[in-house]
């Protein structure tokens, strides 16, 4: 009984962690990281990331350590490396079917971030998905695949919103994964370099400004510098693809039809609440 309840412990707390600092993570999160003075918290600079528990008592350690300590952590002189596995099952039933089959959703996976000297960071998951969603998700899901060359009016391997293409599991069920990863660079401090293929999330609100709240992850570099205090500029240039496979290709699959974007914006801080 007692191993079973230490087992039930440590995957609620990786559930719980994983919820917070996954790049994948639920809107809110990613709603958090694009207000005033947020970005500088989530750069997670080494001299931010040691927090003195010598004080703390045993109950606040032991709380601590199973919601908010990463399961591994290496810190060796400027470098510092935390890792933690991503676990998430979750089962139910469709009420308005009742007598279909158990919607599940077990997603296992590992996160990973870093930071190198005081002006360089990282972070990066993967995820494995097996998943049976509802009838109008099912519909939704399947009605967006992506198209073949040879069969251009057909989609295939449907694909689940923020998570990517799909393949089949089971009797209704989908299979997918996906891999995230991105850097932070500061060499001076108005300077921030950005890069890697994390999901967009535009403005500060309930919903993306640009593109969906579950886009896709995508390559891309982000540059923002900061200037009297208040104002800053940033331009963001991102490799994006089309759901439709070239016609022409030596490998096993087509690539899919690029796309480039290129956002420019001006950025002024009235104040802590208030930004134009």
């Amino acid at each position: 009984m007692k191993k079973i309840s230490c087992i039930l412990v440590l995957f609620s707390a990786v559930f719980v962690h994983a919820q917070v600092e996954s790049l994948a993570g639920h809107n809110y999160f990613r709603d958090l990281s694009q207000k005033p003075g947020y970005d500088k918290e989530q750069v997670s600079l080494a001299e931010d990331l040691f927090i003195d528990t010598m004080h703390l008592s045993f109950g606040k350690k032991l709380k601590r350590h199973f919601t908010e300590d990463y399961l591994f952590e290496v810190h060796e002189k400027n470098v510092n490396l935390y890792l933690s596995p991503v676990v998430n099952f979750q089962a139910g039933q469709d009420w308005l079917d009742e007598g279909g089959p158990t919607l599940y959703q077990n997603t296992r996976g590992i996160y990973v971030k870093g930071t190198l000297l005081k002006n360089f960071s990282f972070a990066t998951t993967f995820v494995e998905n097996q998943a049976r969603f509802s009838k109008y998700e099912n519909n939704f899901i399947s009605s967006h695949g992506e198209f073949y060359p040879n069969a251009s009016t057909v989609q295939q391997n449907g694909v689940v919103p923020g998570g990517g293409r799909t393949k089949p599991f089971k009797e209704g069920g989908y299979d997918y994964g996906y891999a995230i990863g991105s850097f932070l660079y500061k060499p001076i401090e108005n300077l921030e370099i950005r890069a890697g293929n994390a999901p967009t999330f535009v403005g500060s609100g309930y919903r993306s400004l640009i593109l969906s709240d579950n886009s896709y992850q995508a390559p891309s570099i982000d540059i923002k510098y900061t200037f009297l205090k208040k104002w800053s500029y940033g331009v963001r240039r991102t490799r994006r693809f089309n759901l439709i496979r070239k016609t022409a290709f030596s490998t096993v699959e087509g690539y899919y039809q690029p796309k480039a974007s290129s956002r420019h914006y001006l950025n002024y801080q009235v104040n802590k609440n208030i930004t134009v």
